[in-house]
């Protein structure tokens, strides 16, 4: 999502960008902190693989990395019977993408 906004915080204008190669329901977005106010690349979040004929969609057994640039997707699942909470961003380097992603299982 991009927002424009004016001196007094009102929306001049808010466009969504999708990334076609991702339909699975996403929550708890976070980029590096260090980005918080410019254009960031990546996102993070929490996900669900799939997997369990079950309540598919919940319990969170996964976090997915996605690339605003390339559209390209990342995946990493916590394995079978495992789930995970809300991930955190703790950065590490300079650059955006060197952190770690925490997440309690």
């Amino acid at each position: 999502v991009t927002m424009r906004l004016d001196r007094d915080g009102h929306c001049n204008s808010c466009v969504m960008h999708q990334l076609a190669r991702w339909t699975k329901a996403s929550d708890f977005p976070i980029i590096n902190p260090r980005m918080s106010g410019m254009k960031n690349k990546y996102t993070y979040a929490a996900t669900c693989s799939g997997y369990r004929r079950a309540l598919p969609h919940f319990p969170f057994d996964t976090v997915v990395k996605f690339n605003r640039v390339t559209k390209s997707v990342a995946t990493w699942r916590a394995g079978r019977r495992r789930f995970i909470g809300e991930p955190i961003y703790v950065p590490k380097g300079k650059s955006e993408d060197d952190g770690y992603i925490l997440v309690v299982e």
